[in-house]
């Protein structure tokens, strides 16, 4: 196998980028459930997050207190916002992932962020901006 080639055996999943204001992101679609509650949304692939950051509507409606949750401020490039830490199953193609996640009211950009704990540990991600999508294969 060469450098930077998909192994052909491994389920692989491509995505067209999704246009957000003027300009394109590499964005998936997500199913993340809790308990007995599922919910279907999108997210951006965020590379340089190590933890995925959902809205906290989200949480709202699987039924997640996030008062009972644990309290963790996070730091970025934009500042700092204060969020809660969960236990969910996030859904990308055929594929289950275990994992933490967090939640926050005071996420402010318009779309939900997908980290790289959960998501680069079962599945090679490959950006295509050139052609506007994304591959991931699972491991």
């Amino acid at each position: 196998k060469g450098r930077g080639e998909l192994h052909p055996m491994r389920e692989v999943l491509e995505y067209p980028y999704s246009k957000i204001g003027e300009k394109y992101f590499p964005v998936v679609p997500v199913v993340i459930s809790f308990g007995n509650k599922e919910f279907p949304l999108e997210a951006l692939i965020d590379a340089g997050a190590t933890i995925s950051i959902f809205k906290a509507e989200i949480a709202e409606l699987l039924d997640i207190d996030l008062e009972k949750c644990r309290r963790i401020v996070l730091r970025g490039i934009g500042g700092t916002i204060t969020a809660y830490v969960q236990r969910v199953i996030l859904k990308i193609g055929g594929k289950e992932i275990d994992t933490e996640v967090t939640f926050s009211k005071e996420l402010d950009v318009k779309i939900n962020l997908l980290g790289r704990e959960g998501l680069f540990d079962n599945f090679e991600v490959c950006y295509n901006d050139k052609e506007k999508k994304v591959k991931l294969a699972g491991y």
